[in-house]
């Protein structure tokens, strides 16, 4: 479980007993009557609601019992209800944390406890937490479809970003689309995930790698030191790199580094290309910015790092690979030459995928050596040893590259699923595609890495005519329960009903012809309000952890 704000005696409130006795009290499965139990006495309940306004969705529920116990909580929200086992281990003194109640809710919670030989026992009274709606601003939220019976379970964790402000949330969603967490933000946020504790790790700025409970206490945070440490906050870890960006993961226990990240390095390559399509031009030099994977500890100790200028060929440039996209950061300008966006940890042989946006690939690599064990391509601008590589399509069914991809991954069946952005759809000198022939889809592909080939098994890019267009971010995730994908439509193009760019969650099953089960949007159509974004999304089995 994860770590629990101290919160200050003054704050406890009791539920007044007259009030209490007019809620209804759900019954946890396998409850006794208090005839049944003698042995076992259970104080009244105090519920503390969260000080930390960035999460007002949270409170805390504390009690003292006769003799060791676990808790379960059974929630009464209107006509909804349900119980969650909040303590798996058994005690006497119980800390317990209230999550997953809706905005605007006044909601009765009976605690339940349970010896360990299966006695139970309901508190005297249920208490009542009221929450607060949500705040003036948020994002809007538009939900379509619903069908929960054929949805995969759990609460959908996405990172939202404001165009105008910076402003930022956090939020989870339950199947209904409707908010059941949030933590707010002034910082542009990147990366999110659930840490195997239950914290949630997030990225914002370039700079910091921040690990959150979820009352949204700051549990540590990482600093990218390597060009602006005297900017590290005092209690941040410092990590001798030059930036965070795009992606950081959780290794398994079993290595000896527990994070892996993305960071970038400067380089100065002489007679560099000038133009993405005449490779016959240049300058007399480039300052090229690369990426580096990063291996390191908790405490901010390096103890592998894979720089990609090193592993791939320097020169070679697609559209975009000659952008300044960093220039802000080294303060010169720059040439965004990979515009690495994700890395994915394969257990399975040892190896990380990276995925280099601007390269217009995806290069399997292992961790043992560093060396390059396919890519996932188009063939075009490969030379040398690399070329040996490239990964060839087979098979009689329909097939397209991705580019501009995000968020690649192995999913449980072994195969590769990604977010297929198609900016461009074209490797140099190749002309790029007119605007009206882009779109986005989620593209699954089945590797053989011994005959090097590649064979798409499935796609998603719209209903019959809803071809749709995401020209940054994205994610998609082969979900383990139900087979579905959950697709994050990150910065969808604007159309007739969202007149800017917006965010789209989309859950559909893995059919021929896929079938959404699940679909919301975050989109602001006043005239003079927010556009959102968001950059992945995540289906996690619940609130708590």
């Amino acid at each position: 479980m994860n770590r629990l704000p101290v919160i200050a005696t003054a704050l406890l409130i009791s539920v007044a007993g007259a009030a209490a006795s007019t809620a209804a009290t759900p019954q946890a499965p396998g409850g006794g009557t208090r005839a049944q139990r003698p042995t076992l006495y259970v104080d009244q309940p105090t519920l503390l609601p969260n000080p930390n306004p960035a999460v007002p969705l949270a409170a805390l529920i504390t009690f003292e019992t006769s003799v060791p116990t676990r808790t379960d909580l059974a929630f009464k929200e209107g006509d909804r209800s349900w119980v969650v086992r909040v303590e798996p281990g058994f005690g006497l003194i119980h800390r317990v944390p209230v999550l997953g109640v809706r905005p605007g809710s006044r909601c009765w919670i009976t605690v339940w406890s349970e010896k360990p030989n299966g006695e139970r026992v309901a508190a005297e009274e249920p208490v009542l937490f009221e929450t607060p709606p949500l705040p003036e601003g948020f994002p809007p939220i538009v939900p379509s479809v619903s069908d929960p019976e054929d949805m995969e379970p759990g609460v959908t964790l996405v990172n939202v970003n404001a165009s105008r402000y910076q402003e930022s949330y956090l939020v989870m969603l339950d199947s209904e689309s409707e908010v059941v967490w949030y933590y707010r933000v002034m910082q542009y946020l990147g990366d999110v995930q659930r840490l195997r504790n239950g914290n949630l790790l997030y990225m914002y700025d370039r700079t910091t790698l921040a690990e959150i409970d979820m009352f949204g206490n700051v549990v540590q945070e990482w600093f990218a030191a390597g060009i602006n440490a005297k900017n590290a906050s005092p209690d941040a870890t410092l990590v001798d790199v030059n930036v965070f960006h795009h992606d950081v993961i959780e290794l398994p226990v079993s290595l000896e580094g527990d994070f892996m990240a993305l960071s970038t390095e400067l380089r100065v390559y002489p007679s560099y290309p000038a133009d993405e399509v005449d490779e016959n031009t240049s300058v007399p030099h480039a300052e090229v910015v690369g990426d580096i994977v990063v291996e390191f500890q908790r405490d901010g100790t390096i103890v592998n790092e894979w720089p990609l200028l090193d592993i791939l060929d320097p020169y070679r440039v697609c559209y975009d690979s000659l952008s300044d996209t960093w220039g802000m950061t080294y303060q010169t300008v720059t040439r965004d030459w990979s515009h690495g966006n994700s890395v994915f940890y394969d257990a399975g042989d040892g190896s990380w995928i990276y995925s280099a946006r601007h390269q217009e690939a995806i290069v399997k690599v292992g961790r043992s050596d560093g060396e390059v064990k396919w890519i996932l391509s188009p063939h075009g601008r490969w030379n040398g040893p690399l070329a040996d590589k490239l990964l060839r399509p087979i098979g009689g069914g329909p097939f397209s590259w991705s580019y501009h991809q995000h968020a690649p991954e192995i999913t449980p069946a072994g195969t590769l699923m990604l977010f297929d952005n198609g900016n461009h759809r074209a490797v140099p000198p190749d002309p790029p595609q007119p605007d009206g022939l882009l779109y986005s889809r989620a593209v699954e592909y089945e590797i053989d890495e011994v005959e090097k080939t590649v064979r798409q098994v499935w796609e998603y890019s719209g209903q019959a005519g809803d071809v749709w267009y995401s020209s940054a971010y994205g994610d998609a995730d082969a979900l383990p329960q139900t087979g579905n994908v959950l697709v994050t439509d990150g910065a969808r193009k604007a159309n007739g009903q969202f007149p800017r760019a917006h965010v789209r969650l989309v859950e559909v099953t893995r059919d021929e012809t896929p079938r959404i089960v699940w679909e919301m949007r975050f989109a602001d159509t006043a005239p003079f309000g927010n556009s959102w974004s968001a950059y992945r999304a995540e289906r996690l089995d619940s609130v708590y952890p």
